[in-house]
């Protein structure tokens, strides 16, 4: 069981940004189909890393809330997932019958970006150029303040970026902030948790390192 909602909550993160409903019915639309483009309307809120090929990542700032970036289940079902448990069942094959046990997971979710303006993309970022120091390749903190800017508001907002991005984020802070202000840490509930420029930064490891890049 432990194993399957582990599959399931990865599977729900990369949908959350990769998800295409367009090619694949079993997935709703995630971020990533509504900021994929540096002539779209709302390509004031995506920023390009500079980055080039097929080894590119994204760090992503969403602010949550009603009328802004929020998730949605269908009416009349329940909201997260689910779990069934059928118990102990008589499974039947060419080989013969077998008693197993049997349960159901299910998760019926969908993203609705009602404004654009509350959630900003920083892509293009190569991840095999990036430097301790920033010397070369995408500065974090640079790009990360300029993804603030643009923002309406900043309450209910977060930073999203994987384990490689946040690492590099708290080398290059440490060397180009170190009077502060840059990235800190608190610890909640026995967690180290990190926040930049007031703003919480959490890990996801579905975000990848082999995006295209954004054009």
């Amino acid at each position: 069981t432990t194993a399957a909602l582990e599959a399931i909550s990865q599977e729900f993160a990369s949908n959350l940004f990769y998800g295409n409903a367009a090619t694949d019915e079993n997935k709703f639309s995630g971020l990533s189909t509504s900021y994929a483009s540096l002539s779209a309307e709302n390509a004031r809120n995506i920023i390009d890393g500079e980055g080039s090929g097929s080894d590119n990542s994204s760090i992503w700032l969403v602010c949550w809330g009603p009328k802004k970036i929020y998730g949605v289940f269908p009416n009349g079902s329940k909201a997260g997932l689910q779990h069934i448990d059928f118990g102990k069942v008589v499974s039947s094959n060419s080989s013969g019958h077998m008693e197993v046990y049997k349960e159901r997971f299910k998760w019926d979710a969908a993203l609705v970006v009602a404004d654009w303006r509350y959630a900003v993309r920083i892509c293009n970022i190569d991840h095999s150029n990036l430097t301790a120091d920033a010397s070369s390749g995408a500065d974090l903190t640079s790009l990360m303040i300029q993804a603030k800017a643009k923002l309406p508001s900043i309450n209910n907002a977060y930073f999203y970026m994987n384990s490689d991005l946040q690492m590099y984020l708290d080398l290059q802070a440490r060397s180009n902030v170190k009077g502060g202000g840059g990235l800190t840490y608190s610890n909640v509930g026995g967690k180290e948790l990190g926040s930049f420029a007031g703003i919480p930064v959490r890990r996801c490891d579905a975000i990848l390192n082999t995006e295209a890049t954004v054009s």
